[in-house]
């Protein structure tokens, strides 16, 4: 189990990111009942790697919409949002 900073370093984004995703719901750790402390899986490494080149071409993730696929698969083509 990671915690917030743990899972920013993994992931290579800011503990500012985790918290963002964190509060919109993209990631939804478990939570120390005695501290409050989050707590992320190696899943939320892989999720995280995926948001991140994700938001940086300027999307907003929304596994709701129905043109998310879509804009996901241009991506690969984009070279703007390269690694």
């Amino acid at each position: 189990m990671l915690t917030v900073s743990g899972l920013a370093r993994r992931s290579g984004v800011t503990v500012h990111a985790v918290r963002y995703y964190t509060r919109s719901g993209q990631l939804r750790p478990l939570q120390d009942r005695g501290n409050g402390y989050h707590f992320y899986s190696s899943r939320d490494v892989r999720r995280l790697r995926f948001l991140n080149p994700w938001w940086r071409c300027g999307n907003a993730w929304n596994p709701r919409s129905g043109n998310g696929r879509k804009r996901l698969m241009a991506l690969r083509t984009d070279t703007r949002c390269a690694t």
